[in-house]
C-alpha cells in the first residue's frame, strides 16, 4: 500500500501479530493486514508512529468516527493510488460515495481518480476545493478536462 520503512515490513504477514506488536517489529505491514484482529488493529491506530496509523487509517472497516480520531498527517506526495479497497472496488457504487464522503482525505483522493465517478460524487468531492482533489477529478472525468 505505501513503501515500507526500513525494518517495518515484511514480504509476507507476520506469523505472529501480537509478538510483532510487542516487540515493535513489521508494524506497517501488519496495519495492512486485512486478517489482523480488531483489538490489534485498535493498538496500531494509536502506535507513535505515523508510518503504522496511516495504513490503520485506511482500513475498510473503521467508521468515520473512528477514522478521523486516528491521529495522522496525509503526506501531499500520496495521491491515494493505494488504498485497494477503494481502487479494487471502485466500479461499486457505494465503495465509491463511502470513499468520497470520507473524510480522510487520501480515500476522497482515491475515489476522484475514478473515471466513472458520478456527478453528485464530484460535486462533493469539489465542495472544499482542493488543488489536488480538483487536479485529480480534472484527470480522470471527461467533463472537467474540457473547462479545464
Amino acid at each position: 500500500m505505501h513503501d515500507p520503512l526500513p525494518g517495518t515490513a515484511c514480504a509476507r504477514p507476520p506469523d505472529n501479530p501480537e509478538q510483532c506488536v510487542a516487540e515493535r517489529t513489521h508494524l506497517a505491514s501488519l496495519a495492512e493486514n486485512p486478517s489482523l484482529p480488531a483489538d490489534l488493529v485498535e493498538r496500531l491506530a494509536a502506535d507513535p508512529d505515523e508510518s503504522v496509523r496511516l495504513p490503520v487509517s485506511l482500513r475498510p472497516e473503521p467508521d468515520e468516527r473512528r477514522r478521523t480520531a486516528i491521529d495522522l498527517t496525509a503526506g501531499g506526495l500520496d495521491t491515494g493510488d493505494g488504498v485497494r479497497w477503494v481502487r479494487d472496488g471502485l466500479a461499486g457504487p457505494e465503495v465509491m460515495r463511502r470513499a468520497a464522503a470520507s473524510a480522510h482525505p487520501l480515500l476522497q483522493r482515491a475515489a476522484a481518480r475514478s473515471p466513472q465517478l458520478p456527478p453528485d460524487l464530484l460535486r462533493l468531492l469539489h465542495a472544499p476545493r482542493t488543488r489536488r482533489r480538483t487536479t485529480s477529478c480534472a484527470l480522470t472525468t471527461p467533463t472537467l478536462q474540457r473547462r479545464s
